[in-house]
């Protein structure tokens, strides 16, 4: 089986199994689950890993998963923020 056949066919059982588990949670009267948000690129992230090392430099960190979960963390807040600001900008240019 080639790499595209093997992929297809993962890609095809997994949303046999999504569609049976969000049939069971709308039998629950549940909600459905929302997706995940996308990852950042290596290259989106790679001063966000630098911003984590410049604060924490002498942190010990679990699992290199576990520094570039921080970075996504940073990536986020720092995204939210600069949301929230141009809103208060746009609001206020408004009045």
């Amino acid at each position: 089986m080639s790499p595209e056949e093997r992929a297809e066919r993962g890609r095809r059982g997994a949303e046999v199994t999504n569609a049976k588990k969000a049939a069971k949670r709308a039998a629950q009267g549940l909600p459905p689950t929302k997706k995940r948000p996308p990852q950042p690129s290596a290259a989106a992230l790679a001063p966000w890993l630098e911003e984590v090392d410049r604060r924490w430099p002498d942190r010990e960190w679990s699992s290199p998963e576990a520094r570039r979960r921080q970075a996504i963390l940073l990536l986020r807040m720092a995204t939210a923020e600069a949301v929230a600001q141009a809103m208060r900008n746009g609001h206020e240019a408004g009045k």
